[in-house]
């Protein structure tokens, strides 16, 4: 009867949405295959280190694993792996669990690190056998070593692939913070620019730009090169009847008002309102550190003066929109329709 096969699964790099459901369904799915199934702990560091660090797993033990965060298993940073001793150690580690195949959920950094690992693994069994750790006949079963890699990763950058793990997740918490923006961008005529993460990739700043009516989207794959600058002051400066921020003229923000109709209407606070805000409050930065930038837009004001008396006519206030930089895809269908 030929012996179980051993599989390995382990999350490096930074952690993303989905890594515990990838963690559950990678155990489970092997145990009800008749494989044993191993969780390395800790990334690089534990496949290094070994010992206690690469777990046999039981089906129970991943219950509960769905709705988490983050990666149960955890991550961390592993410069001995750069080194080629560092490979061997997680070579003699694996070998001595008797794991052929390994499962690795990350980056671009952490794949690249398994292909190089799995360039090397010949070459690291016969060093293990020169050394004399291991006979030529206990190394047999070791020669290949399988190695599958699933991108774990909030940019969904992966050519070939409908959804990296992680960016669905990373989108609805875009569009979660900017409804939360909302409520102070109208209450305080505000324009806010938020940034995403993305790296290389604009898709969260498209998909979240779509979803909460960006004025503006920012991308790296297509950077604009019209007179943005100038339509974002000349909006802002017509809306707040007031002269632009420094933000404003470096062309960083603009608001488009329109009523519930959707014809285009100014609303100038007075410089008599006591609400009317100052030229040095025209605008804000909100930072969300990701790699993108959306620009957002505000309410106009209407004085006291300006109100009709008949409230049956009074247009309600417009509302924000957000401007962005960076690309995307699919996301909030509630929010396109």
């Amino acid at each position: 009867m030929a012996p179980k096969k051993k599989i390995a699964i382990m999350t490096s790099g930074g952690d993303s949405p989905g890594m515990n459901g990838v963690v559950r369904a990678c155990v489970r799915m092997a145990i009800h295959m008749g494989c044993d199934a191993y969780c390395i702990y800790e990334g690089y560091e534990g496949l290094v280190r070994g010992g206690d660090l690469i777990r046999k797993m039981e089906w129970h033990d991943v219950r509960g694993w769905l709705s988490e965060g983050g990666t149960l298993i955890g991550t961390a940073r592993c410069m001995a792996f750069f080194e080629r001793a560092g490979r061997l150690s997680a070579a003699r580690n694996l070998i001595a669990h008797g794991i052929d195949a390994v499962i690795i959920c990350g980056g671009d950094g952490s794949l690249t690190g398994a292909d190089r690992f799995r360039a090397e693994w010949p070459s690291l069994v016969e060093e293990l056998e020169a050394n004399g750790e291991y006979s030529a006949l206990q190394l047999e079963p070791y020669r290949h070593l399988n190695i599958v890699g699933l991108v774990g990763s909030i940019d969904n950058d992966l050519s070939g692939t409908d959804a990296t793990i992680g960016c669905y997740s990373a989108l609805a918490r875009i569009c979660y913070a900017v409804d939360l923006i909302e409520a102070t961008a109208s209450s305080h005529s505000r324009a806010f620019v938020i940034e995403v993460m993305g790296r290389h990739c604009g898709w969260l700043a498209l998909m979240a730009g779509v979803a909460t009516g960006a004025d503006f989207i920012f991308i790296p794959e297509k950077p604009r090169e019209d007179n943005w600058r100038e339509e974002m002051c000349g909006i802002i400066e017509h809306v707040r009847g007031t002269p632009p921020s420094p933000l404003a003229r470096a062309g960083l923000v603009k608001t488009d008002q329109r009523n519930s109709t959707g014809d285009s209407e100014s609303a100038r606070p007075s410089s008599s309102s006591p609400r009317a805000p100052s030229t040095e409050r025209a605008t804000r930065l909100l930072r969300i550190w990701w790699r993108t930038c959306l620009p957002t837009r505000r309410a106009s004001l209407s004085t006291p003066e300006s109100r009709p008396s008949d409230t049956s006519s009074v247009v309600e206030p417009p509302s924000r929109t957000i401007a962005c930089l960076r690309p995307c895809r699919a996301s909030r269908l509630s929010r396109l329709c």
